[in-house]
């Protein structure tokens, strides 16, 4: 048989250290919390202009290609009717012009306006929207 001796004091001072061991494993402390947020900072700060510079982009891209689908409609529509250079394209027109698009009339994901110029101009379709024009 062996006999243990322990006193009071010694036990207790083991269960103080073992609170203070598990206490200090728990949860993280304030430094390592600000260099998690410092990181993703850094990564949001790098992040969000790119997606930015990617949605404009994007929408430069859905109107250009709006734009080369009037083009092709209003060639479409000056071959079946006709028309000259230099005429002047009105409303009731533009009406007619958009029936040969299959969705119809489109609209500028960066909320321009198009616009059909006279027949044999240049630009002769365009968007309100800076930078949104068909090359020549």
């Amino acid at each position: 048989m062996i006999i243990i001796y322990c006193n009071y004091t010694s036990i207790k001072a083991l269960k103080a250290e073992r609170m203070l061991t598990v206490k200090n494993k728990a949860g993280y402390t304030l430094v390592e919390l600000m260099i998690a947020v410092i990181i993703i900072g850094v990564l949001a700060s790098i992040a969000l202009p790119n997606y930015y510079k990617t949605r404009i982009g994007t929408r430069k891209g859905i109107c250009m290609n709006n734009l080369r689908q009037i083009e092709a409609a209003v060639d479409r529509w000056v071959f079946e009717n006709d028309i000259d250079e230099g005429y002047s394209v009105t409303q009731g027109d533009e009406d007619e012009i958009y029936v040969y698009l299959k969705n119809g009339k489109p609209e500028c994901p960066a909320r321009g306006i198009y616009t059909i110029s006279a027949i044999g101009t240049y630009p002769q379709i365009s968007c309100s929207v800076e930078g949104h024009v068909l090359a020549q």
